[in-house]
């Protein structure tokens, strides 16, 4: 069996939704920082998504997720945006995991809601 491997970037909300890094230092989280994090976490996608294909050899796709990060790090809401899976599993234990994420506390920078998709591939 081969094992998947998950593919990530961030996708800014457009508007006024997404603050954009200005006015120089802790004005806001940047979107390599963010990335930073979820690079970190990217072996317990790993796993859940091994798990998955255990009972669904063909599973492939994407899951996008909106989430705000709050000021102290924390993630205070994490939802399933949109997918093309047949896994509502794994969607719920990707959401559920990516909630517990602490993305570290930052002076002085707003709540930030971003859309973050990531793609389940297997390997191959």
């Amino acid at each position: 069996m081969g094992v998947g491997r998950a593919v990530s970037s961030i996708a800014p909300i457009t508007g006024a939704d997404r603050p954009k890094a200005h006015g120089g230092p802790g004005s806001a989280r940047t979107d390599e920082e963010i990335q930073i994090v979820f690079d970190r976490y990217k072996a317990s996608f790993y796993r859940l998504y091994n798990r998955e294909l255990r009972n669904n050899p063909a599973l492939k796709g994407q899951m996008v997720l909106r989430l705000t990060i709050e000021p102290d790090g924390s993630v205070s809401m994490c939802a399933l945006q949109s997918t093309d899976m047949d896994a509502p599993d794994l969607a719920t234990q990707v959401v559920g995991r990516v909630r517990t994420i602490n993305f570290g506390a930052k002076d002085g920078v707003p709540a930030v809601t971003i859309v973050y998709p990531i793609d389940f591939l297997p390997a191959g």
